[in-house]
């Protein structure tokens, strides 16, 4: 029982410690063929292990990050699709490979349906 409330606390510490850097504020819809494209030097701060998360509103089908490069590939790590619905919040942890690519060429978020509110950073 103990181990479990020491795991618990810890698990609290870490998540009020992350700090919580807006990437993008608005109200963006977006769709398969409209994506929300966020520029590379928004990502300046990104390290291995941060995390992107995109509040969402009206969510009917799926979300895919993909990065701004000539080949319009996924953002390394991601799923090609995450399918989600409603009002909510996606997130993706960034790995070694993501980080550089975002800071070479930032980041478009599409998908099928959804209003997009913020894109944050999460450090921790």
């Amino acid at each position: 029982m103990k181990k479990l409330s020491l795991l618990m606390v810890f698990a609290l510490a870490v998540l009020f410690n992350a700090k919580a850097t807006d990437i993008w504020t608005g109200s963006k819809y977006v769709s398969w063929g409209n994506g929300l494209q966020i520029a590379a030097d928004q990502f300046a701060a990104a390290q291995p292990g941060n995390l992107i998360k995109v509040h969402f509103t009206g969510a009917t089908d799926g979300i895919e990050f993909k990065v701004m490069n000539a080949h319009f590939d996924h953002l390394a790590g991601s799923r090609e699709a995450a399918w989600i619905s409603g009002d909510g919040a996606f997130e993706q942890f960034l790995t070694p490979t993501a980080v550089d690519s975002l800071k070479a060429y930032g980041l478009e978020i599409i998908g099928a349906n959804f209003t997009c509110t913020k894109v944050e950073l999460l450090e921790s």
